[in-house]
């Protein structure tokens, strides 16, 4: 049986050995008058980091990851300003679905007279209705889901936004399971820590603003920046965000619904 994570482990199944890449195991070790956590290589037991030392240092990169309140400000600007963009282009492929589902509604009625008449036999009928049918529930699906108000998601998803400036907090109050699905949305790769300093791949661009000041901090190093210069997450379709800011604010949205303390000013 997997063994499941602890609270106290945070970085359990997430951080990777800086000697090997494999898996880490996590403990306690008992000093002279209380015990304290380490990270130890499963395949090399001399690797060894420090659970105190490396939970601080992440604390202060996540704290850098934060955005600022500028940030959000022009991120806020900028969805809304591609918005009524973003309602046409639902618009239209809402027509686009509704069109395509009446004409294969078309076809399922021809199939059936022609099954009905004995133009085609039980097979061939069976064939096409199965077709059809899994067709019709995909359209369905995909229409009900255009269904949703943009403007309403576009407002809900923009009012998630303030809990990501303090990452940190966020971070330190969410569950465990909460805590492993930030890491993976955020470091797209495997992360390792040594010499007092994290490395990853690459990272989610929506939070590559502050990758140059955690270079020069020695916090973390990316080996495959974006560079995103203008310290904003990149422009995706219709101009007015990108999937990778969608992505984070997301994995955010369940942390901010149960932590709404960690909005601004708590």
């Amino acid at each position: 049986m997997k063994s499941q994570p602890k609270e106290e482990f945070p970085l359990r199944g997430i951080l990777k050995s800086p000697c090997c890449g494999g898996n880490m195991t996590v403990g306690w070790t008992k000093g002279k008058c209380k015990y304290y956590i380490y990270y130890r290589c499963i395949k090399h037991s001399h690797v060894n980091i420090s659970g105190a030392v490396l939970h601080e240092k992440f604390n202060q990169l996540l704290y850098l990851l934060s955005f600022t309140q500028l940030q959000i400000k022009q991120i806020t600007s900028q969805v809304k300003n591609g918005l009524q963009e973003a309602l046409n282009i639902s618009t239209q492929q809402f027509k686009v679905k509704e069109e395509q589902l009446s004409s294969l509604e078309i076809k399922i009625n021809r199939a059936e007279e022609k099954f009905m008449n004995d133009e085609i036999n039980e097979h061939t009928y069976d064939k096409w209705s199965r077709k059809y049918t899994m067709e019709r529930v995909r359209l369905k699906e995909e229409i009900s889901c255009l269904k949703e108000n943009v403007e309403e998601q576009v407002n809900r998803e923009l009012r998630l936004l303030p809990n990501l400036l303090n990452l940190s907090g966020l971070f330190n109050k969410a569950t465990i399971n909460q805590q492993h699905a930030i890491l993976k949305a955020v470091f797209k790769g495997s992360l390792t820590f040594s010499d007092g300093t994290f490395r990853t791949p690459t990272i989610n661009p929506a939070f590559d603003h502050n990758v140059l000041k955690l270079k020069e901090k020695r916090l973390l190093i990316v080996e495959q920046s974006f560079n995103n210069s203008n310290g904003l997450p990149f422009s995706g379709e219709s101009g007015i965000r990108t999937r990778d800011t969608l992505t984070g604010i997301h994995t955010f949205q369940a942390c901010s619904f149960n932590h709404s303390d960690t909005s601004p000013g708590s």
